[in-house]
């Protein structure tokens, strides 16, 4: 029987949870300036939280990404509209803060003409399933040898291993984006058969890039404690999409419903988002509606509090401690039960 297929044994979220410290804890309190909750987005530009909006359509029009901005975290502008309507929308809303924008295999046209235009762009996320591709690779070291971006930092990626991120950072990212069919509203792994469980991506990511390139972990965030294991992984920021789906800053009109208001929410690659950009091949997503949530800054709040008591567990004061001082252990299937709430009375 041939044996070397099987490459290594893979974990996400659920499969490990973060041991607490051995150390008696020194942090005082969880709240405020105890912590610093900074987190480096790319080689030259950080987040105030390690949040991201993501680059759907469903989630990150103009009007999300101003408001992350707002809160110190940052919403990547998707790349299904033309440049032209992108760029009136950001005009109309006076988006006068630092935007960062997802861009397509061939799109360093959208990147140029909003910088013509006065719009100052921080970072470009790559925006593309599989990242560790010739196509984008040139696309990386066309970017790099452009003077005009001399200023703005590229995200690139999706890819699932280190030895893909490495051939991208040779290339010149700035940052990595991780995660090959693990999003909420992905089919990518059903459909293909391909992708790696997220925790042990950023953990080869990582150990592949070492501590100076950013990475970004993209998919499978459920929970504000998928968030904390995401960065003890290895990851800088965390990509949000289903998190945030149906709070009142996303794009979409609402829909009335007998059992309440809802929005759609669909993943890039499904039929219906295909569909609107005059595409139906290579579907791997899906599409749905979810309920209205309210605002992304009740969300992140309760993320932000979990996040903080976290590194509270691990006695860490900052991002870099955390990730240095965190460790996982090995969880069965009756501990995944175990740690959901359980006995209570329906």
């Amino acid at each position: 029987m041939e044996t070397n297929k099987i490459a290594f044994k893979a974990y996400t979220y659920d499969d490990v949870s973060i041991v607490s410290c051995d150390e008696p804890c020194s942090i005082s309190s969880r709240k405020g300036d105890n912590l610093d909750l900074t987190s480096q987005l790319s080689k030259r530009y950080s987040l105030k939280l390690p949040y991201i909006a993501s680059p759907m359509d469903t989630i990150c029009g103009v009007k999300m990404a101003k408001k992350m901005s707002e809160i110190g975290c940052a919403g990547y502008l998707h790349r299904f509209n033309s440049i032209a309507d992108q760029i009136d929308q950001l005009q109309e809303q006076e988006f006068d803060s630092l935007v960062h924008i997802a861009i397509g295999k061939n799109d360093l046209d959208r990147v140029e003409r909003m910088l013509d235009v006065g719009i100052n762009v921080q970072t470009v996320l790559v925006d593309v399933a599989h990242g560790n591709h010739a196509d984008i690779i040139e696309m990386i070291e066309n970017f790099k040898n452009n003077y005009k971006f001399d200023k703005i930092d590229i995200i690139a990626g999706s890819v699932a291993h280190g030895i893909a991120a490495k051939n991208l950072v040779d290339a010149g990212a700035d940052g990595i984006r991780v995660g090959i069919g693990n999003g909420s509203r992905c089919t990518t792994r059903l459909t293909t058969g391909v992708g790696i469980p997220t925790i042990t991506s950023i953990m080869d990511v990582r150990e592949a890039v070492g501590d100076d390139i950013p990475i970004i972990a993209d998919g499978g965030i459920r929970y504000p404690g998928d968030v904390c294991k995401a960065i003890v992984a290895g990851a800088n920021t965390v990509i949000l999409g289903n998190v945030l789906a149906g709070a009142k800053e996303t794009p979409g009109r609402i829909v009335a419903t007998d059992y309440g208001d809802y929005k759609t929410y669909r993943g890039s690659a499904s039929y219906e988002s295909k569909m609107a950009r005059g595409e139906s091949d290579m579907v791997e997503g899906v599409s749905s509606m979810v309920p209205i949530k309210g605002s992304i800054v009740d969300i992140l709040n309760r993320f932000e509090d979990g996040l903080r008591s976290s590194m509270a567990y691990v006695n860490a004061r900052n991002m870099k401690e955390f990730y240095e001082k965190g460790r996982f252990c090995s969880v069965t299937n009756a501990g995944i039960t175990e740690a959901k709430p359980h006995g209570v009375i329906k």
